[in-house]
């Protein structure tokens, strides 16, 4: 009976740290996700190199002593905020959507000489 007992605290025991390794392991990834896209922002937005966008990433992190994961997420956000919506974006209302659309073509025209 006693050997039973301990047998199945033992399994507990694994199962409860095996959850823990599996949340751990989907925390890891999901901040890399995160700094990978912040990562891709950073190249596209400042024209750097994968390298140098982490290093920025990096430096910010220590600079703010704050996780890289945070930095990511601050940069994504901003990212949202900052984005202008295409013509057809469905946040954009039909006649916001109408106006940027004669906009930019009208921009175009006035950039080709048509």
């Amino acid at each position: 009976m006693v050997a039973a007992v301990e047998l199945a605290v033992a399994r507990f025991t694994e199962s409860v740290e095996a959850h823990n390794e599996a949340e751990l392991l989907r925390d890891e990834l999901e901040s890399r996700k995160l700094v990978e896209r912040a990562k891709g922002i950073l190249m596209a937005r400042l024209g750097l190199s994968e390298h140098e966008a982490y290093r920025k990433l990096q430096k910010a992190s220590q600079d703010e002593n704050r996780k890289m994961r945070e930095i990511a997420d601050s940069i994504i956000r901003t990212e949202k905020i900052m984005a202008v919506p295409g013509p057809d974006d469905r946040s954009v209302g039909r006649s916001q959507g109408k106006q940027a659309r004669v906009a930019a073509r009208s921009d175009i025209v006035q950039h080709t000489g048509g």
